[in-house]
């Protein structure tokens, strides 16, 4: 599996990331203007955020795919998965706005650990490139 972790898994995510981010985008479009969905039933500030930072993270995954060289492995599936769940959490919120954001609960926790993956990888990668 180490093997598979690449620069072109990373460029692999980010395009998913930009995929997930028009999702969003349309997402959007029908919760707000379409349906006009009650903003305590789904709030689409947080949908807007998400696709945002979707298209930030996938813009940041591309850009470190084309430094070229091999960081380790491991870096790159931290940055993937960091780089994936940070957004996610908006969406969670969206749909979910009564969640407790405490740091001891649930979201709270993973919400913590997809920050720690994604300093962790893509710091390590910025300064494998230094």
């Amino acid at each position: 599996m180490i093997d598979f972790l690449n620069t072109m898994s990373m460029r692999n995510m980010g395009f998913i990331l930009i995929l997930l981010s028009l999702t969003f985008s349309w997402v959007l479009v029908i919760y707000r203007y379409i349906l006009r969905v009650d903003e305590t039933k789904v709030n689409t500030e947080y949908i807007l955020k998400g696709h945002i930072d979707y298209l930030l993270m996938a813009f940041l995954l591309l850009i470190l795919s084309f430094l070229g060289g091999k960081p380790n492995p491991i870096l790159i599936l931290f940055t993937c998965m960091g780089t994936l769940a940070n957004p996610t959490m908006f969406i969670v919120l969206a749909f979910k706005p009564s969640l407790t954001k405490s740091p001891k609960s649930l979201f709270g926790m993973v919400s913590t650990i997809s920050y720690v993956f994604t300093t962790v990888g893509v710091g390590g990668i910025c300064i494998y490139h230094l």
